[in-house]
């Protein structure tokens, strides 16, 4: 599955993918399927896109190789998800405690599951009691969600 290129993205690899340099090239370096990986930062036009690893090294690929890999999302932040019917689970939120207790105001807990509506503001559908919230793209950088479908849209 094609995975969007964000910061904070964390997938599994499934499979190295068909090419064969960057097969060697990982697999040299000891990752290979079922290796967890998260996205560090990716470069001013999309290139090189940092990772880090489970066993803790951090490293570069090119997009093109990075999205030769085949992968499943772990985490994601809802910036990165698009308007649809997919739903996610709310697994954290990475600010402050004042971030937290906003969150928590508006029903944002970790556990909660939902669905977006909009992006741009983000517009969110909160189940299963049915409210929506609204949050800014800087806010939904720091809510990191998990996909309960396997059909969730990415941006």
């Amino acid at each position: 599955m094609k995975i969007p290129i964000h910061p904070n993205i964390a997938c599994r690899i499934v499979s190295l993918g068909l090419n064969t340099d960057v097969v060697k090239r990982l697999s040299q370096m000891g990752i290979l399927p079922g290796t967890k990986m998260t996205i560090v930062q990716v470069g001013p036009l999309g290139d090189p896109i940092e990772l880090a690893v489970s066993s803790g090294q951090n490293l570069a690929l090119r997009s093109e190789e990075f999205q030769s890999l085949e992968c499943e999302v772990i985490t994601l932040p809802l910036s990165a998800t698009s308007p649809g019917s997919a739903t996610y689970s709310v697994q954290e939120l990475q600010g402050g405690l004042g971030f937290q207790h906003k969150m928590n105001d508006r029903g944002l807990l970790v556990g909660v599951t939902l669905r977006v509506v909009e992006g741009h503001p983000f517009r969110i559908y909160v189940l299963p009691d049915g409210h929506y919230v609204t949050i800014g793209r800087g806010e939904a950088r720091k809510v990191m969600l998990e996909p309960i479908e396997k059909n969730a849209n990415y941006a």
